[in-house]
């Protein structure tokens, strides 16, 4: 398993990116006040036991406003016996997903200061190590994709791993319901519906998807049943053939491949949505050998999902679905945080909506 690891400082003055930012602790706020640093501890961290003054308290509370004080939620766990430092599992990919995903999650830990270990794996056997080392150091909380939730073995170690104190944030794995495991999803429904709504707007006649057997993904499965319920809104049937794809997502099906270059020379205005950008691409493929390029955006719209970076390089150039990744990052960490420290961040569930790009292609 490949392991990164990233520390974030918890002393006075932690550097972001090229800026450095002071961080106001419980001396400064003794320093101002004229309180010791334990009654400053005691009204910041209060117990039964050990209250202070109430005129004290709001002294105390108008500085830490004042110099804009934020707790340190790491150190308090460790307090309490917990390690602070959060376990993230994510799949070993190319591309910018993995990327955009990382910033999203570093950006929401590094400013409440917490560390956190990065892992990539894309099989059981790197997830079992995760989970044995998350066990291990009894991690506070993960944040996790599954590289196959269809293996009842990895939710029963989740659920195990919650039962022990464990905060748990999944991510993409709506389909799976476990007890007290949290879950964030891009709304891949949301883009199923949206490539609908394009390719009734540039007037298409015939509307086409695939699907494979077994479905495995189900962000897949999402993005299909948004686009079927978005067309029979208006009374429209989609044609959802089963389909045989490599493990690229290269499209091995030489009759729908057929297919489709019969509809590209028919010119009756055909609207075709790809689950991802790379079995979209792969029809460019077949249309080329078939000199029917030039039909992409006119008698063939196509629309894939992903937004990868050769979307836009190709010709005619793709119109897609861009995931956003950094959102998918940024609100699955405010939601574990929430969860550990009672953080109280904000989260909105608006910002995980795919995004249509629309290009030349549709």
């Amino acid at each position: 398993m490949v392991r990164f690891f990233k520390r974030v400082s918890s002393q006075a003055v932690v550097e972001i990116g090229i800026k450095t930012v002071n961080m106001v602790t419980l001396k400064d706020i003794a320093q101002k006040t004229g309180f010791s640093l334990s009654v400053v501890s005691r009204a910041m961290n209060p117990r039964p036991d050990q209250k202070v003054a109430e005129k004290t308290r709001i002294v105390i509370e108008a500085a830490c406003r004042e110099l804009g004080y934020q707790p340190n939620q790491a150190a308090s766990l460790l307090a309490r016996g917990s390690n602070a430092s959060i376990g993230l599992f994510l799949p070993r990919a190319y591309g910018e997903m993995v990327g955009q995903l990382m910033t999203g999650l570093a950006d929401i830990a590094n400013h409440h200061g917490f560390a956190y270990n990065a892992y990539f794996g894309n099989n059981d056997e790197d997830y079992l190590e995760f989970i044995r080392y998350s066990h291990r150091i009894q991690s506070a909380g993960i944040i996790t994709y599954l590289p196959n939730y269809l293996n009842s073995n990895l939710p029963e170690l989740l659920t195990q791993l919650s039962g022990r104190g464990c905060q748990i944030v999944l991510l993409n794995c709506a389909g799976l319901k476990l007890a007290g495991v949290q879950t964030v999803c891009i709304d891949n429904y949301f883009g199923g519906r949206e490539a609908a709504r394009r390719l009734l707007e540039t007037g298409c006649r015939r509307f086409l998807s695939t699907r494979t057997d077994p479905q495995t993904s189900w962000q897949l499965q999402e993005r299909l049943r948004g686009f079927v319920d978005q067309l029979a809104l208006h009374g429209i049937t989609a044609e959802v053939p089963v389909i045989h794809r490599q493990d690229d997502y290269r499209i091995a099906d030489a009759d729908f491949l057929r297919e489709i270059a019969a509809l590209a020379r028919s010119r009756v205005p055909a609207g075709i949505f790809m689950p991802t950008d790379y079995e979209a691409i792969s029809l460019y493929d077949t249309l080329a050998r078939e000199n029917l390029l030039d039909r992409i955006g006119d008698s063939l719209r196509i629309i894939g999902f992903d937004d990868l970076i050769v979307s836009n390089l190709i010709y005619p150039a793709l119109t897609t679905l861009r995931q956003p990744f950094q959102a998918l990052g940024e609100i699955s960490m405010a939601r574990l945080l929430n969860a550990m420290v009672k953080a109280d961040l904000p989260v909105d569930l608006n910002r995980l909506k795919p995004q249509l790009v629309i290009r030349a292609s549709a």
